[in-house]
């Protein structure tokens, strides 16, 4: 594939930032561990894992609509919700440097191959925040590869479009609906805490009530929930899974 591909940030620099933000001191880094869903989303939940986690964010040139603060809301979720201490999250911002032609799979799966997302030094999300994906249709999020993750900021103005409802809303939905999936919802990494899947499942890998933000509808514009649901949090069924799989005898252990 000739597309040139931008390089995010390395495990240097990143481990660098994690070690001034959290005042520790920069190790040499070690073998990358194998990253699959399960693993990274372990990782991120499981408070016994005492690596800071850096939410990555990282725009492509021209996007305006960048959610710091929702990354900011999501650790305050997740450290409200019991799994880790607040200050073991910290958010990241990068721009991209180089432009990658149309964000076509492979342009986006080529991305992910060069991200670092767990090392000795840090567990790492990567939100590739782009202008649009290439395929045309509408697609508001993509869970590309394990810790790494793309929204299409044209989707997001959209989508605010279409249900009358603010930028800012949309990209913190779309960001919390897709962080879900690269941590293990719905029953995509992170089994089902006891529950069958048809009672919890929507379409496979989604929650079937559309109040939900796991809920299919919020991967293509045309398909948006029209509720008045906040979609501030993610549901008890999905923390349930989650706090399951970081328990002693959990998938996590």
């Amino acid at each position: 594939m000739d597309a040139v591909v931008p390089r995010p940030l390395t495990a240097s620099v990143l481990a660098l930032l994690a070690s001034v933000a959290l005042g520790g001191c920069v190790g040499e880094l070690l073998t990358e561990e194998e990253a699959t869903v399960r693993t990274f989303a372990c990782a991120v939940l499981d408070e016994t894992d005492a690596r800071p986690v850096l939410l990555g964010l990282h725009r492509e040139r021209g996007v305006q609509r960048v959610p710091v603060g929702a990354l900011g809301a999501l650790a305050d979720h997740l450290a409200d919700a019991g799994f880790a201490a607040r200050d073991r999250y910290a958010v990241v911002e990068s721009t991209l440097l180089e432009e990658p032609g149309p964000w076509t799979p492979e342009v986006l799966q080529a991305w992910a191959q060069e991200a670092v997302v767990l090392d000795a030094e840090a567990v790492r999300l990567h939100v590739l925040w782009v202008d649009d994906f290439a395929d045309g249709e509408g697609t508001t999020v993509l869970h590309v590869a394990p810790g790494v993750v793309a929204v299409s900021e044209t989707a997001v103005q959209e989508g605010a479009e279409r249900l009358g409802r603010s930028e800012d809303f949309l990209a913190r939905v779309l960001l919390y609906h897709v962080v879900g999936h690269a941590l293990g919802a719905v029953n995509q990494g992170i089994p089902l805490n006891g529950t069958d899947p048809t009672s919890q499942e929507g379409m496979p890998g989604h929650e079937s009530s559309p109040e939900s933000v796991m809920h299919h509808g919020w991967e293509r514009v045309t398909t948006l929930p029209r509720t008045d649901a906040p979609y501030d949090a993610y549901s008890g069924d999905v923390l349930d899974d989650w706090r399951a799989a970081v328990a002693p005898t959990g998938v996590c252990a």
